[in-house]
């Protein structure tokens, strides 16, 4: 059987609402929330990815869908946390175009994939929430490239944590 809808939402499907209706053309959109502690950063990356995205045919019965393939085609990420400042870290860094965004209460950042950026690692103590994900087209947009790091490794998106340097006693 098909699983339906519930008509009851939760606060956090509500927003991804409000933000999936800032592109209602795209394809598909998938959206998450973040939240990053002491040390959390991420590397170099460009967020280029595929997604066999399913759509529900409407030909079809007993809730059939049609896998079809889709590029990300804008990122976005918004910034959930009141009295930020740039020394708690955090911020996004825009390796593209040279750009540092500090992660401010209530701001929402929109760019094209693939773009290459990092997140800066949170220091001093604090936790950094935000909703971030993408929107999607159908087709290969471009071609996956992975970039290196300084230790020559793959970049991948995913959050680290930075090895604290204190020695326990």
């Amino acid at each position: 059987s098909c699983m339906h809808e519930s008509p009851h939402k939760s606060d956090f499907e509500r927003l991804f609402e409000v933000i999936a209706s800032l592109l209602p053309n795209k394809a598909h959109h998938a959206f998450q929330a973040g939240k990053y502690t002491e040390g959390h950063f991420i590397d170099a990356h460009d967020d280029a990815a595929y997604l066999d995205v399913y759509f529900n045919s409407a030909a079809s019965s007993n809730c059939g869908s049609t896998a079809v393939l889709c590029s990300r085609d804008i990122a976005m990420v918004y910034y959930l946390t009141k009295d930020w400042t740039p020394a708690n870290g955090g911020c996004f860094i825009d390796l593209a175009g040279g750009e540092i965004l500090s992660p401010e209460f209530n701001m929402c950042i929109l760019f094209h994939v693939p773009r290459l950026h990092r997140v800066e690692p949170v220091v001093n103590g604090h936790v950094r929430y935000s909703i971030f994900g993408w929107f999607f087209e159908r087709g290969r947009l471009y071609e996956l490239d992975h970039y290196k790091n300084e230790g020559g490794e793959s970049c991948q998106i995913k959050i680290k944590e930075k090895k604290s340097r204190k020695k326990r006693k």
